[in-house]
């Protein structure tokens, strides 16, 4: 992927389309909620590598190199999953 650097609270992030089991509870697939990992961050609390659930309602799809990313508003970031 060629060298990307977000601008203005933004992260690039590559969709996770799959239910999550979060211990005992499985969050389907939603429309209002989504999950993904960050391929490029210019943001101190969320680095490349976190997987990341975030309100998809000012995202913007964004095609480099064939493939589909989502820019994400940092602060439409809800979490990060840290997995054990």
């Amino acid at each position: 992927m060629k060298n990307i650097t977000p601008l203005f609270g933004r992260v690039l992030v590559k969709e996770i389309k799959e239910n999550m089991d979060v211990g005992l509870l499985i969050i389907p697939f939603a429309g209002y909620r989504d999950r993904g990992i960050v391929v490029q961050s210019n943001s101190d609390v969320v680095k490349v590598g976190d997987k990341i659930i975030y309100e998809i309602r000012y995202t913007r799809d964004v095609k480099i190199d064939d493939e589909d990313f989502i820019s994400v508003s940092e602060e439409d970031i809800l979490a990060i999953i840290e997995e054990d």
